[in-house]
């Protein structure tokens, strides 16, 4: 097994290699703006009222792939290198990575200030079930450990519904997006900031997340980009 998760994560990045798209998180100098609208009869285009998130295009090639932008930087893409234990680990041609479980960052690497330990100290809840007005809220707690700090951060959050389905275009797929925030309080310092959640009401998935990284003054924007299988 470890053999071809291996195999796997190398020809990821050989396919970024040859193709040359993967952009570089952070980089200043990314010419990848927002994506363009296809030629008129290829394909529907988003309608006037749906709003367009800021990614890069999906590379034509059926791996998964999230664009990602860091402290508001220009776009660029990670592909997925490997998932274990419920854990995703997605690489940028730089060597920066993040790893997500639950749509959530738990891990970083190649940051200014990396998160280097995440701990869940109760159960998860199921977003899908708040998008969907099937649980009324939910709450989580965390600890949060930052390379920088000695001892991490005990955060506490509620994940609420609001308002209801909007249009959104990604990569020129446009789907019925529920918003889901994260209300984070750190007690002891008593900061408080939101993290936002969209979620596609039809496939029940995470579409895209915004979010500060825990433990962190990061703040992340993860789109997960539709792959060329036709993923809907």
């Amino acid at each position: 097994m470890n053999g071809s998760k291996q195999a796997f994560s190398l020809l990821v990045w050989l396919l970024c290699g040859v193709l040359g798209a993967c952009s570089l998180i952070g980089s200043r100098h990314s010419d990848a703006p927002e994506s363009e609208a296809p030629a008129e009869g290829e394909r529907a285009q988003p309608s006037e009222a749906a709003r367009k998130f800021l990614v890069v295009p999906p590379l034509p090639f059926p791996y998964g792939q999230v664009s990602v932008r860091i402290d508001g930087g220009p776009p660029g893409r990670m592909l997925l290198a490997r998932e274990e234990a419920g854990v995703q680990q997605w690489t940028a041609t730089d060597g920066t990575a993040i790893w997500m479980r639950d749509a959530r960052v738990v891990a970083t690497r190649g940051l200014p200030t990396d998160l280097v330990e995440h701990q869940l100290l109760s159960s998860p809840p199921d977003m899908v079930r708040v998008a969907t007005g099937r649980l009324a809220g939910a709450d989580l707690a965390v600890y949060a450990r930052s390379a920088e700090a000695e001892i991490g951060r005990v955060l506490v959050s509620q994940f609420l519904r609001v308002g209801e389905p909007e249009q959104m275009a990604i990569a020129e797929q446009v789907r019925p997006l529920q918003r889901v925030e994260e209300r984070v309080y750190h007690r002891a310092s008593g900061e408080r900031y939101v993290n936002t959640f969209w979620i596609d009401r039809i496939s029940r998935r995470v579409r895209r997340v915004e979010q500060r990284v825990p433990g962190t003054e990061h703040h992340i924007e993860v789109t997960w980009l539709p792959a060329a299988s036709g993923d809907r």
